[in-house]
């Protein structure tokens, strides 16, 4: 094969490559995720720093924008349904991290999945944590979540939920290592046209998971 029909071939797989993408992305798109869940009495972690997360408001969304400005819409809608913001800043009042928690019963995800997430009533729900890049080598958004657990152990909650993606390896084995386990339970979600979503639920036994991190 000479090199005009190899760059060829290479703009062929990349032009297949990128309606793919555009279709799953404006057309039609099925992936599965994964409900786990982690006893709150559990410790993966000694807690060493000291710093106490912020008061979040409808009015100081400024302080994300540096790290987490696409985050400020969905911050607002998450605000307006109730959920616990836990974030913390640098010296400069910048957020460097966050996490957000539903306090007990289910959860209405209203920016992204579109669906309800059953969570007992004993239970918190943790979703859309995340650390600024320069930071996540450090076992600062670990501690935080430590931090979580205990304060809300200690209020009589039992256990925590949330949810990963089946594409999301890497988020599947941090959550696995941070004792999260499978409770037999995943949703299926079907997006049509970017806006249009259903989904459906689907119950197992044994672990799905272990099997996706091995095909891997």
């Amino acid at each position: 094969m000479n090199i005009s029909k190899k760059i060829t071939k290479i703009k062929e797989k990349g032009l297949i490559k990128l309606i793919k993408q555009l279709f799953s992305r404006y057309i039609y798109s099925h992936w599965k995720v994964y409900i786990l869940e982690r006893p709150l009495e559990l410790k993966s972690i000694e807690i060493t720093t000291t710093q106490q997360p912020i008061q979040v408001t409808e009015y100081n969304l400024h302080v994300f924008e540096k790290y987490f400005k696409h985050y400020i819409p969905s911050i607002k809608k998450w605000l307006k349904d109730g959920a616990r913001p836990d974030a913390y800043i640098d010296d400069n009042g910048d957020v460097y991290m966050m996490h957000w928690i539903n306090e007990g019963g289910d959860y209405y995800d209203s920016s992204y999945y579109k669906f309800t997430i059953p969570v007992p009533k004993d239970s918190i729900y943790q979703f859309a944590g995340d650390l600024s890049k320069e930071r996540r080598a450090t076992s600062l958004l670990i501690q935080s979540l430590q931090r979580i657990w205990d304060e809300y152990y200690a209020q009589g909650y039992k256990t925590s939920r949330t949810l990963v993606s089946e594409s999301n390896t890497m988020s599947i084995k941090v959550h696995l290592r941070l004792g999260y386990q499978e409770i037999g339970k995943l949703i299926h979600v079907y997006r049509l046209f970017y806006f249009i979503s259903f989904h459906k639920f689907e119950y197992y036994s044994g672990s799905k998971l272990k099997k996706s991190i091995k095909k891997s």
